[in-house]
């Protein structure tokens, strides 16, 4: 239905976007257009996600490719439709060869305008086959659907750039009207709390910083943040004890977590910040 479209549209960019800021994806890389507006101006309203704007698809490419390899986390690459996905097949292809994660995000029509002579309508999905460890094309965005169906995509699709070393591939049609108004925020807002157990303020948030051994950073990073939006640390946890009660475990909501600094001319233990909400399970 065309007249929920803006609501839905933005319900779900939004949802994206924080899912992946929570699960350490917190540079997005935008080459703007069109149908692509939903998914950048959900960028641009969070707060804390990094967006980067390039001119070109193929140099927003190559700056995510070279984020992840210097930060040792992944970027998202977000494009509009049509001809400036095939423009993104470089970077994704030395990223798959190089082993280095990557999350790209081509906004699309819907199927329905595929193979019709639709402006920048081309054949999207598995366009990178061969190249990505992952691929899924998302539904439009619709009142029907349910939302958690982003945050499991969003959570799967972090998962196998990190643990299957390379890039993944999200294709997210969006239905027109693109743009919601202004006057729909509190409605959207009320929603994106009660239909996805989203809150904001409800949990203690602490930063704590640790120092740990590499090998426990990379189960970090690549375990707990990825499996779900709910990780448990025990008061055993090896270098992250601060914050947590003797003899107890709390659920611990990963919001960030800092680029760690590496100690030593091994480079074996790292210091590292987190930023957690911490509510009992």
């Amino acid at each position: 239905m065309a007249a929920n479209a803006p609501n839905s549209n933005r319900l779900w960019s939004d949802l994206l976007v924080e899912e992946l800021f929570r699960l350490g994806v917190q540079t997005f890389c935008v080459a703007p257009g069109s149908r692509s507006t939903p998914l950048v101006a959900a960028v641009f309203r969070n707060p804390r996600a990094r967006a980067v704007v390039h001119f070109d698809e193929r140099g927003c490419g190559y700056f995510v490719l070279g984020h992840a390899k210097r930060d040792m986390q992944p970027a998202a690459l977000v494009t509009t439709s049509g001809t400036a996905v095939a423009n993104c097949m470089p970077a994704v292809v030395e990223a798959s060869m190089s082993g280095v994660p990557m999350i790209v995000l081509t906004a699309d029509r819907p199927s329905a305008l595929r193979d019709t002579g639709a402006n920048q309508t081309i054949e999207q999905n598995r366009m990178f086959d061969g190249y990505v460890r992952w691929f899924f094309e998302l539904p439009p965005p619709h009142p029907d659907v349910d939302p958690a169906l982003v945050l499991t995509t969003v959570d799967q699709a972090v998962h196998r750039a990190r643990t299957d070393r390379g890039p993944v591939h999200l294709n997210l049609p969006f239905a027109e009207p693109l743009l919601t108004d202004a006057a729909d925020d509190e409605v959207l807002s009320d929603r994106l709390v009660r239909d996805t157990g989203y809150t904001y303020g409800a949990a203690r948030v602490l930063s704590i910083e640790a120092t740990m051994h590499r090998w426990s950073l990379d189960a970090l990073l690549y375990g707990w943040c990825m499996t779900g939006r709910v990780a448990f640390i025990g008061p055993n946890a090896s270098g992250i004890d601060a914050g947590v009660p003797e003899g107890s475990a709390l659920g611990v909501r990963i919001i960030s977590v800092d680029e760690p600094r590496f100690i030593g001319a091994a480079q074996l233990w790292a210091t590292v910040r987190f930023t957690v909400a911490m509510e009992d399970p």
